[in-house]
């Protein structure tokens, strides 16, 4: 039985958690060039250009190289120190893609310099996706500590953002190191991180791969069926997205766990499915790849002339793109099928091509090795250079810092006596200007006192005013209007006894008749001085009542609307705002000229307001003031004495707004 192997491209995307995370299909790239093309300025040309440059590395060569110089040649043009630290990132990752490591470490330590100064959260995002980059350099080259390093500080940054697409890479590869470093639990804890976020990813892609990755913490032998059951969904998300790389890392993955437990023609047929994705993709080295492995199939079969032909297939890829790791396992397997068939001197043939891929392995990675080694050297002596440089800095400045000490305090000393001078004039000036802005203010006050002394008084005399309307209405009432009932009465009996001639009996109606009116206007007089609604009822029937006897008995149209509370308000207020209605109506009457009014009155709980408006000839309001009438002072008057607030809309021919209202009013 073959035990199970990860692809090397599966493993590439289950680490990388950098902005240029998988590869972008070539529909994004086209959508992406059109947008560089079209682009009305350059900030967003440029935008576009970065972009590119993050998705397009490992997709196109020869594109990745076109675009990517472009933004070298103008990323130090950039005045944005955001966009232009995230453009250093890219071209980090460019150079890492091309094995420069030495590039790619200078321009990623440019990105973080500038990103370390850089505020907001804007900057502390693309910081954070800088430092995963930089991380990952260090990470395919076995330097786990320092990535290490990198990937934490990234992950106590998104902490505070929801950014969990890249939080689910970052999390993968956390994991990853954790896993090398053998250290289980800490490796484990990365992977239920990444299962608690698995349903906020916003990625088709990477939801894709997080369910890929999940597989590889199962058992495939006891937990077989929940791994194809999280392969199908990967697939679902790839086929409905038209991911191609996630279909055929689906079925890849599904065959090689299928070869693993030995079910070979369901692994064929999975691999044959992987194939035609890589076919598509034109990935020769995962086409390679998928072939030897149905190879293995077939070899497990023992149908070796079949696997054969296989393995020869994926040789012939692997030489064409020069891949010496797969000819190394290719060229393992047929000697392995040589030794199967007896055939031992092609078994030794193979045997010895599988030493020579080795060979060329081994220096491929010794000089991988020594170039990231020299870079990272390089790097840390730059970075050494430059604290040494930025101590003696420090140094220089200390000193000069010092001498500006001496130099200020002797200057100090001399600017202090002309500012003693100068603040002693200021003292007295000063003094004086407080002594006229107290005189000011103790007029301003007196002024006040004087308002208020005005308003209460009048308030008073209101009042005084009221209580006399009452009695006079209640004496006329009840003294006057009850000896003219008597005498009405007696008057009634009179006739009742005494039998009187036809002009005695015109003279005595005619005398009734005087007595009715008398009576009649005895009450009208009563009333008017102070309503008996406006005594036991609510504001709201007293104003009622006057607007329904003046729309009556008079030739203005007058309208009244209440709305809000129905409760009584306290005698005070009720009273002033009755009277100041009944002068704002007289004054309608008698000086507007109007055919139509209309009075409205809003009460709420503590607050009171009334708009009285007219379609008469109206006012210029702008000199209410100085020729205002008498009826128009005693409103103001009024209003005022309550604390209340009072506003005047009219002009010349549009007729008359005038409203008040009063605020905490008394129960």
């Amino acid at each position: 039985m073959i035990k199970t192997k990860v692809p090397i491209t599966v493993i590439a995307l289950l680490v990388l958690s950098s902005s240029s995370f998988v590869a972008a299909q070539n529909s994004e790239i086209d959508s992406l060039e059109y947008a560089l093309k079209t682009a009305k300025s350059d900030s967003s040309r440029f935008d576009v250009l970065k972009t590119i440059c993050f998705k397009i590395v490992g997709v196109d060569s020869a594109k990745t190289e076109m675009y990517c110089s472009r933004l070298i040649g103008e990323v130090e043009s950039v005045n944005d120190p955001v966009e232009k630290a995230d453009a250093y990132a890219a071209i980090g990752d460019y150079y890492n893609s091309k094995l420069d490591f030495r590039n790619s470490l200078e321009y990623f330590h440019k990105s973080i310099e500038i990103f370390k100064h850089a505020g907001g959260s804007r900057a502390e995002i693309a910081y954070a996706k800088c430092l995963l980059d930089y991380a990952y350099v260090f990470h395919i080259n076995g330097d786990f500590a320092t990535a290490l390093t990198s990937d934490l500080e990234a992950e106590s940054i998104l902490d505070k953002y929801q950014e969990y697409d890249t939080k689910m890479g970052m999390y993968n590869r956390l994991g990853d190191i954790y896993s090398k470093l053998h250290q289980r639990e800490k490796s484990i804890s990365y992977v239920k991180k990444a299962e608690e976020i698995s349903d906020k990813i916003l990625s088709p892609k990477m939801k894709a791969l997080y369910y890929i990755n999940k597989t590889y913490t199962l058992d495939y032998k006891k937990d077989f069926d929940k791994i194809r059951e999280l392969i199908g969904k990967s697939l679902s998300i790839a086929d409905k997205y038209s991911l191609q790389e996630f279909m055929w890392i689906g079925h890849y993955t599904l065959g090689d766990y299928l070869l693993s437990r030995e079910e070979y023609v369901d692994a064929i047929a999975q691999f044959n499915s992987a194939l035609r994705y890589a076919q598509k993709l034109s990935n020769k080295y995962d086409e390679s790849s998928t072939i030897e492995d149905i190879g293995d199939a077939y070899t497990e079969q023992k149908k070796y002339d079949v696997a054969s032909e296989q393995y020869l297939l994926a040789l012939s890829l692997a030489k064409e793109i020069n891949a010496a790791a797969l000819e190394r396992n290719i060229y393992g397997s047929l000697s392995s099928i040589e030794v199967s068939r007896g055939n031992y001197r092609k078994a030794n043939e193979y045997l010895s091509k599988k030493e020579d891929a080795i060979y060329q392995i081994f220096d491929e990675e010794d000089q991988k090795q020594i170039n990231f080694l020299n870079a990272k050297y390089e790097s840390e002596k730059k970075e050494t250079e430059i604290r040494r440089l930025t101590y003696e800095e420090k140094i220089q400045s200390l000193e000069m810092e010092r001498r500006r000490i001496l130099i200020y305090v002797l200057s100090a000393f001399l600017v202090l006596l002309a500012v003693a001078f100068f603040f002693v004039l200021r003292y007295y000036q000063s003094r004086k200007k407080i002594i006229e802005q107290n005189n000011q203010i103790q007029k301003q006050k007196i002024r006040e006192l004087e308002k208020e002394k005005q308003l209460v008084a009048v308030r008073y005399a209101l009042q005084g005013e009221e209580k006399e309307r009452s009695r006079l209405a209640r004496d006329l009432h009840d003294g006057l209007g009850g000896l003219l009932s008597g005498a009405k009465m007696a008057l009634g009996s009179f006739k009742e006894s005494y039998v009187l001639n036809e002009d005695q009996a015109d003279s005595f109606k005619h005398a009734l008749d005087l007595l009715n009116k008398s009576i009649g206007e005895l009450q009208r007089v009563a009333h008017n001085m102070m309503p008996q609604a406006l005594i036991n009822g609510t504001i709201k029937d007293a104003v009622g009542e006057f607007c329904e006897k003046i729309d009556a008995g008079s030739s203005l149209s007058l309208k009244f609307q209440s709305y809000g509370d129905d409760e009584k308000i306290g005698q005070n207020h009720q009273i002033a705002v009755y009277r100041i209605i009944q002068e704002l109506v007289n004054n309608i009457i008698k000086h507007s000229g109007a055919t139509e009014a209309l009075v409205q009155l809003v009460q709420e709980k503590d607050r009171i307001s009334v708009a009285v408006q007219d379609n008469g000839k109206g006012f210029d309001p702008s000199t209410a003031t100085s020729s205002e009438g008498h009826g128009l002072k005693n409103i103001r008057m009024r209003v005022e004495s309550l604390g209340g607030r009072l506003d005047i809309d009219s002009g010349i021919g549009k007729g008359t707004e005038i409203s008040f209202e009063f605020e905490g009013l008394e129960k």
